[in-house]
């Protein structure tokens, strides 16, 4: 079942979590919250919450009846599992491969067409690097998507806020939190697809 949950982060969170996407430098926000759902064969669905500020990020998930906080800085991602107090580590390095490498959507990413997400209006883009695809729903008025596939799992996010005050402890780690690098596990992942 762990196995599956860091199958599900990574689809779940895909490009944003990898800290591999970069929004446009025109961007229209510096710093985003909002809720989020994540829909996923695996694991059934999940909610959490995302916050985004410059090049971090804070996903709090509950998967299966798990509590993770995932935080990307500098070059690491960690998954922090409150109730076991254990962070695990990774290299943002050993991300790339599990999700498309995409440096700018309005570049990388082919549009297809316009649909509408919760009633708004959004352009929707396909992305495919690496045999893998990515497709999000953008609004107009946001360099942000508020849904995106990747495989089979469907992430929404909703209730976006942008240019918010966010602390800078958000995107640490509490003290005393027991580190496990698991980078080599995450290699493992490259071929998982969500079976058993």
């Amino acid at each position: 079942m762990l196995r599956k949950i860091y199958a599900l982060i990574f689809a779940a969170t895909g490009i944003l979590f990898s800290g591999i996407f970069s929004f446009p430098a025109d961007a229209n926000f510096s710093s985003l919250k909002c809720d989020m759902i994540v829909e996923s064969p695996q694991i059934g669905r999940s909610e959490g919450r995302l916050f985004m500020k410059g090049d971090k990020s804070r996903i709090e998930l509950n998967a299966s009846g798990i509590q993770t906080v995932t935080i990307v800085n500098d070059q690491n991602a960690y998954m922090y599992m409150p109730a076991q107090n254990v962070a695990m580590t990774m290299a943002l390095s050993q991300a790339k491969g599990q999700v498309p490498e995409i440096t700018d959507y309005k570049k990388d990413c082919e549009y297809i067409n316009d649909e509408q997400v919760d009633g708004e209006q959004c352009g929707v883009y396909r992305c495919s690097k690496g045999g893998q695809s990515t497709t999000m729903w953008i609004p107009a008025n946001l360099d942000f998507p508020l849904k995106v596939v990747s495989g089979a799992t469907t992430t929404y996010y909703k209730n976006v806020n942008v240019n918010v005050d966010l602390d800078d402890s958000l995107f640490s780690l509490p003290q005393g939190v027991q580190y496990q690098d698991v980078s080599g596990l995450m290699q493992g992942l490259k071929g998982f697809k969500g079976g058993n």
